[in-house]
């Protein structure tokens, strides 16, 4: 795992070409990649100075982990590791406790500054390929292989027409939620659950704390 962090890019421009995660989870088990951010997410624990209570805790760092490689599927290990430590330095705002709500924060933050380098990229290799006047054959499988590349990057292109900017936005904010409704439902009351029993400080058990599968039995039963 150390060897493999230490391979991955240190900046932005130089993960571009990383292969995503769910290119990644075809070819390698999901557990050996949460185990990876996992490690990170330990790392990250150790960089930045606030009161431990308010740091993640050790029972929150496999849930954490899970949750950012079902929410940014279409990112890279690099990407996890570079928003960790720029979050670290502050780079999102001032950190006054960091859990997964705040490492998800700094999660979309980065990806405005990565697709903001996507972007520029993108144009200046669009500028140097129609300076070398090509024909309408080689404009139209030009334009199939760059759709190709922002496909497989979960990519779409910010635009000055209103409506489309609108549209951009909106794709923005559910990019990462693109999950059947009965696995986003099942995550929001496995969230629902930790809130309602643990100490969102200590991330030790409440006194009325009860098994998970219990309490969902007791929400249906009261019809929540």
């Amino acid at each position: 795992m150390a060897e493999l962090a230490s391979s991955l890019p240190s900046k932005i421009e130089d993960s571009l070409e990383q292969p995503p995660i769910c290119m990644i989870a075809k070819q390698v088990p999901l557990r050996n990649i949460e185990a990876f951010l996992a490690i990170e997410l330990n790392k990250l624990h150790d960089l930045v100075n606030i009161d431990d209570r308010l740091n993640i805790q050790g029972n929150q760092i496999s849930f954490i982990a899970s949750s950012l490689l079902d929410m940014f599927p279409n990112e890279n290990l690099a990407d996890f590791v570079i928003c960790f430590k720029q979050g670290a330095l502050g780079q999102f705002g001032d950190i006054y406790r960091v859990d997964g709500a705040v490492i998800c924060g700094w999660m979309e933050q980065y990806l405005d500054k990565k697709y903001q380098i996507v972007e520029t990229k993108l144009k200046e290799e669009r500028k140097d390929f129609e300076e070398t006047n090509p024909t309408e054959a080689d404009l139209k499988l030009y334009n199939e292989r760059m759709a190709k590349v922002m496909e497989s990057i979960g990519y779409i292109p910010k635009v000055d027409d209103n409506a489309k900017n609108n549209e951009y936005e909106r794709f923005k904010l559910t990019r990462t939620w693109q999950q059947p409704a009965d696995v986003i439902k099942a995550k929001e009351l496995h969230i629902q659950w930790i809130k309602e029993n643990f100490n969102p400080i200590t991330g030790k058990k409440l006194p009325e704390w009860v098994e998970e599968a219990d309490w969902l039995k007791l929400r249906e039963i009261g019809g929540g």
